[in-house]
């Protein structure tokens, strides 16, 4: 039995997962997941879709709208949807807004390239520079290869935190 009370036994998660009882009673995980107020503003935008196409009445509407705002958790709001069938029109926001995401990260992505590709000319440059001003090619060839060492770390740090 779990004593500690800030973490719940293995047992007590599969059950849950299985949609059984619990140490917190016998909600699922799915019902148990909270909504946002962008995820209430989706819903009530596909059940005014629906009005417009006709599936629902003024008062179904107003009744559904209303258990939208007031859903907490991803059971409360789909019961709001029940009955109604799903159109590729309510999933263009989240499409659209992760064809934006991938958009805007291939653009850094490709500007991040260029400006490492201009790192590394100029790290060229100044090692045939210092060969030509008479510099040991052992020193010279180090001390480039651990500037770009650096550099390609440093890019690939802005890379990861993007």
């Amino acid at each position: 039995m779990h004593t500690t009370g800030s973490c719940p036994s293995k047992s007590n998660i599969n059950a849950r997962r299985r949609g059984g009882a619990g140490q917190h009673g016998s909600t699922s995980i799915q019902g148990t997941v909270l909504v946002g107020d962008r995820d209430r503003e989706l819903a009530a935008r596909a059940l005014r879709r629906h009005f417009v196409g006709g599936r629902l009445t003024v008062a179904e509407l107003d009744d559904r709208v209303d258990t939208t705002l007031r859903a907490r958790s991803r059971r409360e709001l789909n019961a709001a949807l029940d009955d109604l069938p799903f159109g590729w029109s309510d999933a263009t926001a989240g499409v659209l807004g992760a064809a934006r995401r991938a958009r805007r990260r291939a653009r850094f992505f490709v500007t991040l390239l260029r400006m490492w590709i201009k790192v590394n000319a100029a790290l060229i440059v100044a090692f045939a520079v210092a060969i030509a001003v008479g510099a040991p090619i052992g020193a010279s060839l180090g001390a480039t290869a651990i500037a770009w060492m650096l550099s390609c770390w440093a890019f690939w740090r802005v890379w990861r935190r993007e």
